[in-house]
C-alpha cells in the first residue's frame, strides 16, 4: 500500500514458526532486505517503483544454513475497494508525527476489506494533522476528526460516536496492528453471536517480545462474561487492556468511556464488560503495544483540558 514516508508498506501474515524473512523483488536472487526477527510481519519500502513486484520468504537457521520454509505470492500496489464499514477502528492522535505514519500503514495492511479508520486528532501542535490529511485524501476508508485538547478518553470518545461500523476496536497511534487482527476478531464474534472477542497481546522492548493476557480459555467458543470477570485480575491473567478486543458498536456507544480520569482504559474495560452477555477467546497475539520505538513520556496523549 501506498505511505506517506515511504513508496509501499508491505505487510505479511506467516502462520508457523520462523526464525526470519527475505525480501526479493521479481527475478532478483539477492534479497532487498532480511531480518531474524521471526515475528516481524511489515517493511516499509522506498525507491521502487509502482510496477515492482516482491516475495516474501521465511525461513530457519540450521546447521547447514538457512532452510527456506515457504513463499509468498508476488505482492504488488494493491488499491482494495472499500464498501462498507463492518468495523471502526478509532486511532486517538496527539503530537504523534514520527510514529503515527507506521501505525496507519499497519492499519491499512489489514486483510480485512471494509475496515474504517477513524483517526482522532485531540489538538496536535506538530505536523500529526498534516500526515492524517494525506491519508484520508488517498484512502476512502479513513476518516480525519480535528478536536480541540481534552486527552485520550475525550478522543476515543469523539471516535466512538462519529464510527459507523457494526463493531468497534481500538488502537494508539505508536502502536502496531498484525494483518489479520480484524478479521479474525470478526470472524470469531460473528460466528459465535458474541459481544465482545479478545485475544493475547505483545509488549515490545528493548528485550524482544512478550505475551500479555493470554487467558486459559478454549479458543473460539463462546463463554458466558461472569467466566472473564471472575479471573480478570488473577496474577497472570489481568487483562485491562482496551486494544486487543473487538466490542459490538451499539453496546460501546452506548457506555463510552469516563473522562478525568487517570488510566481510564483500565477502569472503562471492566466497566464495558459488565454489559456483555458472551465473550470468545482466540490464542494469538495481533496487538503490538510498543514500548520501544518512542519515549512515552514526552509524547504520550495529553491530557490537560
Amino acid at each position: 500500500y501506498k505511505s506517506y514516508n515511504f513508496n509501499f508498506f508491505l505487510s505479511w501474515n506467516f502462520k508457523g514458526n520462523a526464525d526470519g524473512f527475505l525480501v526479493y523483488t521479481q527475478n532478483s536472487n539477492t534479497p532487498i532486505f532480511e531480518t531474524n526477527d521471526g515475528l516481524r510481519h511489515y517493511l516499509e519500502l522506498t525507491e521502487f517503483k509502482g510496477s515492482t513486484k516482491f516475495i516474501i520468504k521465511a525461513f530457519v537457521n540450521t546447521p547447514q544454513g538457512r532452510l527456506i520454509l515457504s513463499e509468498s505470492d508476488y505482492a504488488v500496489l494493491s488499491i482494495r475497494k472499500y464498501e462498507k464499514p463492518d468495523v471502526s477502528l478509532i486511532i486517538p492522535a496527539y503530537n504523534a508525527k514520527d510514529y503515527i505514519a507506521r501505525s496507519i500503514d499497519s492499519a491499512l495492511a489489514s486483510d480485512f476489506a471494509n475496515l474504517e479508520i477513524v483517526i482522532v486528532n485531540d489538538g496536535s501542535t506538530d505536523d500529526t494533522q498534516k500526515i492524517i490529511d494525506w491519508y484520508e485524501k488517498n484512502y476512502d476508508n479513513v476518516v480525519s476528526i480535528q478536536k480541540e485538547n481534552g486527552g485520550v478518553a475525550d478522543a476515543r470518545n469523539v471516535g466512538i460516536e462519529a464510527a459507523k461500523g457494526q463493531y468497534i476496536a481500538f488502537m494508539d497511534n505508536d502502536d502496531l496492528i498484525r494483518p489479520n487482527m480484524i478479521s479474525s476478531l470478526y470472524n470469531s464474534i460473528t460466528k459465535n453471536n458474541c459481544d465482545v472477542a479478545i485475544a493475547p497481546l505483545y509488549r515490545i522492548t528493548d528485550n524482544g517480545y512478550t505475551i500479555h493476557c493470554d487467558l486459559p480459555f478454549i479458543e473460539d467458543v463462546p463463554y458466558d462474561i461472569d467466566k472473564y470477570l471472575d479471573i480478570m485480575y488473577t496474577p497472570g491473567y489481568y487483562n485491562c487492556a482496551i486494544w486487543n478486543k473487538l466490542y459490538d458498536a451499539q453496546m460501546v456507544k452506548a457506555h463510552p468511556l469516563c473522562k478525568g480520569i487517570r488510566y481510564e482504559d483500565v477502569s472503562w474495560t471492566p466497566c464495558i464488560l459488565s454489559y456483555a452477555k458472551r465473550f470468545c477467546f482466540l490464542k494469538t497475539p495481533f496487538y503490538e503495544w510498543d514500548r520501544k520505538s518512542r519515549d512515552r513520556k514526552s509524547t504520550r496523549l495529553n491530557s490537560s483540558h
